[in-house]
């Protein structure tokens, strides 16, 4: 099961309102594909599963996680399963893709929240932000190529959710969706995405998406051990 792109864009907008639609859809769109119920199996033998249904990923994700002992990233935003108790949700909420959205949201303003403490232009530290979101660590997802994924994925989503309209206004409630945005602890909201940084208003900064072919801007360590994804809650 893949999610429209229309559908991907009111779900952002209802139920993670406090990050840009264009940002979390270019997350989306490299974590899940837009898969709703994907899960990651972290360490040996792991891989991605798409399971067609909720339920069945809720069983699949609770047989590895509490029998298994494994450590699974989960739905849209492929929040880690370590970071459940600290998001004060269950496997089963989780896998919800509205609750999937705001938990991913929280954890991606967590980190921008932290980058921004020490970095003055906003646009790295939304790419500081995606780093930690993918490693836990300022550094490591420019290493492993995650920064410039997300950058990719957003050259391709941002586009095609301005054409249809979906970024502006207030978009339709979906249907499928019944959890709210999970409460804020952090005020500070990450920048919106601007493929041709165009129409940046002065008080909300965009983050310019940089090219396939040029390199992500400085930031990785050199030599940087790539970690798989905790999405840490921090």
């Amino acid at each position: 099961m893949i999610l429209e792109l229309a559908v991907v864009a009111q779900l952002a907008a209802r139920c993670a309102p406090s990050v840009a639609i264009e940002t979390l859809a270019a997350v989306m769109r490299t974590e899940s594909g837009f898969k709703p119920f994907a899960l990651g199996v972290n360490g040996p033998g792991g891989g991605a599963i798409f399971p067609e249904t909720r339920e069945a990923a809720v069983a699949l994700a609770t047989d590895l996680i509490e029998r298994q002992g494994r450590s699974v990233d989960l739905g849209l935003m492929q929040v880690n399963s370590g970071n459940l108790r600290a998001l004060g949700l269950t496997v089963a909420e989780v896998l919800d893709p509205c609750t999937n959205l705001a938990a991913g949201a929280r954890i991606l303003r967590k980190g921008y929240a932290t980058a921004s403490r020490g970095e003055a232009d906003p646009q790295q530290a939304l790419r500081v932000a995606f780093s930690r979101y993918n490693t836990g660590h300022p550094e490591r997802g420019f290493a492993n190529g995650y920064v410039r994924r997300v950058q990719g994925a957003a050259e391709v989503v941002v586009p095609a959710i301005r054409l249809r309209g979906e970024a502006v206004g207030a978009p339709q409630r979906p249907a499928a969706t019944s959890a709210p945005e999970l409460p804020d602890d952090d005020p500070d909201a990450p920048p919106e995405w601007d493929v041709w940084a165009r129409a940046a208003p002065a008080s909300r900064p965009r983050l310019v998406a940089v090219p396939r072919e040029t390199p992500a801007a400085s930031g990785g360590a050199a030599g940087a051990t790539p970690t798989e994804p905790p999405r840490t809650a921090e």
